[in-house]
């Protein structure tokens, strides 16, 4: 899963778009959350990945710190997060 989270890092970056933006960009019936169909759709348009069911629970299961199984905009962000961490740490081996 790290590989989907580093391509849309990279495409968040690259389009200047937040995370805030994006989230109300997958919150399709607005909500507050992105629920799995959310995630899944968004993912499939915004970087070209189509997971299975279980990918996505697994995405889900893996941000969704109040156990609701949907993501809010500040497990988003986390996710944001990891991606800066992983491009830091990706950065760091290169040189």
């Amino acid at each position: 899963m790290l590989g989907v989270i580093k391509k849309l890092g990279a495409y968040l970056v690259e389009h200047n778009i937040s995370g805030d933006e994006l989230f109300e960009q997958w919150d399709s019936d607005s909500d507050g959350y992105i629920d799995g169909p959310e995630l899944h759709k968004g993912l499939q348009a915004f970087i070209g990945e189509f997971l299975s069911p279980e990918q996505i629970s697994i995405i889900i299961k893996t941000y969704d710190h109040d156990e609701n199984n949907r993501i809010d905009v500040g497990e988003l962000r986390k996710i944001i997060y990891d991606y800066i961490d992983v491009a830091k740490a990706d950065e760091s081996r290169i040189e």
